[in-house]
């Protein structure tokens, strides 16, 4: 579960300062994604996110979600149901979290996988946006549909990393509709972005759903996001 709410929220895999597209037509392409969201100026001008929602699932309690981020890699994320609260934080250098239950903290002993996809996926945008500042390969595939509507489709490779990404954008809208990772152990995750809004000039999706290949599904539905606003240096400091 928390796997796929990470996967949700962050939508870059690795990270580097080496992108490479071959193609020119496929680099006018990405750049007329840039200027749908906002354009680099305005993507730019945001410093800092605080974002709040919900996270649904069919087979659990509703949860509420707060995430706070700050440029250029710092995250926090609490999860709160009911009294019990997760709270996971990475301070550019190391990811750590804990439980607070009914008041009391607590450490598990036990690691998730979803830790090392906050540390690695600890950056703004998605790699369509930012193209120019991450170690993807870029390859533009054949036109696919998605419920009716026609969408660009761009595929992202590591050289030596296992997997593969798929980016679709809306040819109409320009904005990324879905997102399929093919993981190295042949797991496939599928994230539906959707119900995009301004903030500070740049649209962003406030609903995001994301399905594994084991039937599990969860939603994000977020309430607010405020950039610039509300976040503080103490939020991303270890406790």
């Amino acid at each position: 579960m928390r796997a796929l709410i990470v996967l949700c929220l962050f939508p870059i895999l690795f990270v580097s300062l080496q992108a490479t597209v071959d193609d020119p037509a496929l680099e006018a392409l990405l750049e007329r994604h840039i200027e749908a969201l906002g354009g680099r100026v305005a993507m730019q001008s945001i410093k800092t996110l605080r974002e709040s929602g919900l996270i649904i699932s069919a087979d659990e309690k509703d949860k509420k979600l707060l995430l706070v981020r700050k440029r250029p890699n710092l995250i926090r994320l609490n999860i709160i149901a009911d009294e019990i609260r997760l709270i996971v934080g990475y301070d550019g250098k190391e990811v750590w979290y804990y439980y607070d239950f009914h008041g009391e903290r607590k450490s598990p002993e036990e690691k998730h996988e979803e830790l090392s996809a906050i540390k690695r996926d600890s950056f703004f945008w998605p790699p369509p946006s930012e193209f120019e500042d991450t170690a993807y390969h870029f390859e533009q595939l054949e036109d696919e549909e998605i419920n009716g509507k026609s969408q660009y489709v761009v595929k992202l490779t590591i050289e030596g990393m296992p997997g593969h990404e798929l980016f679709y954008l809306d040819q109409n809208t320009m904005m990324i509709s879905r997102r399929t990772v093919f993981a190295g152990d042949e797991t496939t995750i599928i994230t539906d972005y959707s119900a995009y809004r301004l903030v500070n000039g740049v649209r962003m999706p406030y609903r995001m759903e994301t399905t594994s290949d084991k039937g599990k599904t969860v939603t994000i539905t977020m309430d607010s996001i405020k950039a610039n606003k509300g976040v503080f240096d103490s939020y991303f400091e270890k406790p």
